[in-house]
């Protein structure tokens, strides 16, 4: 299953840009990826939470540690072509996981 149009948005790509350029002021890229593994565990964590107890933040929460997940690729050398890419075969892979479990 592949998408014909783009999943990620050149001016969303563009925000990525520009959050990785703020983190970068901060702290080096070792420490920047660092903070995302902690960041992204701590949104996984609150993320369950969230949904177990029906409070409707798990939303952006979950929104939250996708962008963690793009600002990580991006610092990492991932292009918006490469990112599609990958999302495209993980969704392929995710499908058919999913169909061997119906069988």
């Amino acid at each position: 299953m592949s998408t014909k149009s783009p999943l990620i948005s050149d001016g969303f790509i563009a925000k990525i840009e520009s959050l990785n350029t703020l983190i970068s002021k901060i702290e080096e890229k070792n420490e920047s990826n660092r903070y995302n593994f902690v960041a992204m565990k701590n949104h996984v964590e609150e993320t369950k939470r969230l949904f177990l107890t029906r409070d409707d933040h798990w939303a952006a929460e979950t929104v939250d540690l996708f962008i963690h997940c793009l600002l990580l690729l991006d610092r990492n050398g991932y292009s918006k072509e490469k990112i599609d890419k990958i999302v495209n075969l993980r969704c392929d892979k995710f499908r058919q996981k999913i169909s061997n479990k119906l069988k």
